[in-house]
């Protein structure tokens, strides 16, 4: 395994390295995340779906930790993993408990992707004008 890997070289060239496990259940972030989140639960505001019931796994409090680092060093994220992971959940947690709550004009926007997902799908896309001449003359005769 990589991480197996990783770890031998650390053991060999760094001093006082003995395990890569990191407990993200105890995070600073996740521990801010799940704070705020309680406390907009106990002033009766309603959280996107069922975010006042997020079961906080390990795998889970990983991801909540590593994005909400990002978000306050305002760096981009690509999230990718299987169905169900937990992804969607995690933004929306992090979208209401972070940012939400300090800019309400902006709200999460979410955009599923999968394989036939094209550029086009993010941005938009350019399309003929048709009767460009007539639109031109018009346009002429106005000015």
């Amino acid at each position: 395994e990589d991480r197996e890997v990783v770890r031998r070289s650390l053991v060999k060239h760094c001093s006082g390295v003995k395990d890569l496990h990191i407990d993200y259940t105890t995070d600073v972030v996740v521990k801010e995340i799940q704070e705020r989140i309680a406390a907009k639960c106990a002033l009766g505001k309603t959280p996107p779906q069922s975010i006042g019931q997020v079961v906080w796994t390990p795998a889970f409090c990983r991801m909540v930790a590593l994005m909400g680092r990002c978000i306050k060093a305002s760096e981009p994220a690509l999230l990718i993993g299987e169905t169900g992971g937990g992804k969607t959940m995690a933004c929306q947690a992090l979208s209401w408990a972070l940012i939400e709550e300090d800019d309400p004009a902006r709200q999460l926007r979410i955009l599923n992707c999968h394989q036939q997902t094209e550029t086009a799908d993010f941005i938009g896309s350019l399309r003929p004008v048709r009767g460009r001449d007539l639109i031109f003359e018009r346009l002429c005769v106005t000015a």
